[in-house]
């Protein structure tokens, strides 16, 4: 089969390399981690407006193992929820550590943190989402990266 070649015009190639770094990001993400922290997390990013009505959020338990490979129990683990700017979300908690709600304010931005611990207080790990509240209609956001040398993404 003979090979065709065509030329991609400007903003077609820029869709294709927008694809290829996308990509190329998916693949780094998924790549094996070079720590040793065994511990997966995520983090989400949602902008929402500062009127927006509270939400409701539940904690699913990670799957968690000691350091000698043995699992720790859901009921062994404990959760914390916090937020690093309460004047722009606030956490609600509820009755147990698994459940509650966030209230938004003040445009600005906030990460919500959940610690995982066992019952000893001892940390295990981390997730969380961002948010960024805006005053007004959230506007798009598309692409962007940050790396930190040294570091790889749990």
């Amino acid at each position: 089969m003979p090979l065709i070649q065509f030329e991609l015009g400007p903003k077609t190639q820029g869709l294709f390399n927008r694809l290829v770094k996308a990509v190329e990001a998916l693949v780094d993400v998924t790549r094996e981690s070079q720590d040793q922290s065994t511990f997966e997390g995520g983090m989400l990013m949602f902008v929402v407006q500062d009127n927006h009505a509270a939400v409701n959020f539940s904690i699913t338990a990670p799957d968690v193992t000691d350091a000698e490979g043995h699992t720790v129990p859901a009921s062994e683990l404990s959760y914390e929820t916090t937020s690093t700017d309460t004047s722009a979300v606030t956490v609600v908690p509820g009755a147990d550590q698994q459940h509650g709600s966030l209230e938004f304010g003040a445009p600005g931005q906030s990460s919500i943190n959940v610690n995982v611990s066992d019952l000893n207080g001892n940390l295990l790990g981390a997730f969380g989402a961002q948010f960024t509240v805006t005053a007004g209609d959230p506007a798009a956001i598309v692409g962007g990266s940050i790396n930190f040398e040294g570091l790889v993404e749990q």
